[in-house]
């Protein structure tokens, strides 16, 4: 029964994801709400993985970020949440989950929703054949966490966020979509036109669209030079960002290496920054 109803579930999110309308200005995004079947949402906010298992983007890393507020998003890549759950049912649960949002069926879905965008718009794509994977991590920002203006890396195809709020959480915490201004445009001829790893001020870009940070909605982009977006400071320290960071890519690796494998050994977020000193 398990099997089967993971199975129907998975031909719900096909059916949703067929039913995406995209915008295209100022690139190629989308926004839909209810994304998940309802009962598998709320298994997922249930067994959401405690605050202890997070770790901070720099301290999973095996290399410091260039984002100076890199460890107030604390994640856990997807392939380490069977590991970190405390029940049987929690660890069953993360094991389908994790099968299923890494699996071939819903990263096509995906992929041949926005080919024809990500075609016209990859140069280093265009015509040729493309395999596809898909990674995924459980994120938390704490407060103080933004991120500026930035596209992804190269490797990403389409870049996706499910927003799983707690309770209270205002909706203004969603991504923001941003366009280069016009002077800004001027004194950097090569924005928009290639893929850099640069966080850019706000000032610099002008405010397109803010998705709501609401439950169960998913944003997501097809990943391009023109793919502006970030996401505003958290002021509040009552409030946190909860989502999943859901990536189709062209290289089937993950975004970090395992935590829990560190874990294992002993080694703890504290440690290793005491050793990285």
């Amino acid at each position: 029964m398990e099997t089967k109803q993971w199975k129907i579930w998975e031909n719900e999110i096909i059916e949703t994801i067929n039913s995406i309308k995209i915008l295209n200005d100022p690139f190629h995004y989308f926004y839909i709400e209810p994304f998940l079947p309802k009962d598998l949402y709320d298994k997922l906010d249930m067994y959401w993985l405690d605050d202890k298992y997070f770790w901070g983007q720099n301290d999973i890393s095996f290399t410091a970020s260039n984002h100076k507020e890199a460890n107030f998003r604390k994640v856990v890549i997807i392939d380490d949440t069977p590991g970190f759950s405390e029940t049987k049912e929690a660890r069953l649960f993360w094991s389908y989950f994790k099968n299923m949002i890494r699996g071939p069926e819903l990263s096509y879905a995906l992929f041949n929703k926005t080919e024809t965008y990500i075609r016209s718009t990859r140069e280093d794509i265009g015509d040729n054949p493309v395999e596809c994977f898909s990674n995924a991590l459980l994120e938390d920002d704490k407060v103080g966490f933004q991120l500026g203006p930035h596209v992804d890396s190269e490797k990403n195809l389409l870049s996706l966020l499910l927003y799983l709020p707690e309770v209270g959480v205002p909706e203004n915490l969603g991504t923001c979509v941003y366009q280069p201004n016009s002077q800004f445009s001027f004194d950097n001829p090569n924005v928009g036109y290639k893929f850099n790893g640069e966080y850019f001020s706000e000032k610099d870009f002008d405010l397109i669209y803010q998705a709501p940070y609401r439950s169960n909605s998913l944003f997501g982009l097809v990943n391009e030079p023109r793919a502006y977006h970030g996401v505003k400071k958290i002021e509040g320290s009552e409030f946190k960002r909860r989502h999943i960071q859901w990536t189709i890519t062209k290289m089937d690796t993950n975004p970090y290496p395992s935590a829990l494998e560190r874990v294992k050994n002993g080694i703890t977020p504290e440690a290793q920054r005491v050793e990285r000193r």
